[in-house]
C-alpha cells in the first residue's frame, strides 16, 4: 500500500455555478456564511460563478456583509460542469466543495469536511443536501 503525503489541510473553497435564481443564490451563501461561523477566520473562500443577464456582485456583497464570509463573481457563460472547473481553476485552497445555488449546507458540513481531509488516507467525501426550493415531482419519487 503507497502511503499519500499528508498536506496542509487549511481552507475550503465553495464553487457556486449559478445561473439566474439570485434568491436561492442568497440561501447557498447564508448557509455557507452560517457553516463558516464555526471555523477561523479566512478559512473559507467562496467563487460564484456566474452566467446571468445582471450582475450579481452588489447582492452578493451584501449577503457577505452579515459575516465573515468572502466571496468572489466570476462571469462565465456555460454549462454548470464547465462553470465548477473555471471555479476550482480560480481556488487558492486544498480543499473544494461544488455547491449547486439552489441547495443549502449543513452548519456542520464545513468543519467536518476540512476535519475529514486532515486524514492522508482521505480523498474523496460527500455529504447529503437540502434544497433551498420546495421539491419538485421528480425529487419526490
Amino acid at each position: 500500500m503507497s502511503h499519500m503525503p499528508k498536506i496542509a489541510v487549511e481552507r475550503i473553497c465553495v464553487i457556486i455555478p449559478a445561473k439566474g435564481r439570485f434568491n436561492l443564490l442568497a440561501a447557498a451563501l447564508r448557509s455557507v456564511a452560517d457553516a463558516q461561523e464555526l471555523l477561523p477566520p479566512d478559512t473559507t473562500e467562496v467563487v460564484v460563478v456566474w452566467d446571468g443577464p445582471e450582475s450579481p456582485e452588489l447582492k452578493v456583497s451584501e449577503v457577505c456583509s452579515h459575516s465573515s464570509l468572502k466571496a468572489r463573481c466570476l462571469f462565465v457563460a456555460g454549462s454548470p460542469a464547465h462553470k465548477r472547473n473555471v471555479g476550482a481553476e480560480a481556488s487558492t485552497c486544498e480543499v473544494v466543495l461544488f455547491l449547486d445555488s439552489d441547495c443549502v449546507i449543513d452548519r456542520n458540513l464545513l468543519k467536518s469536511l476540512l476535519h475529514g481531509f486532515r486524514r492522508p488516507e482521505i480523498v474523496v467525501l460527500a455529504a447529503p443536501v437540502s434544497f433551498s426550493r420546495p421539491a419538485s415531482v421528480l425529487e419526490e419519487a
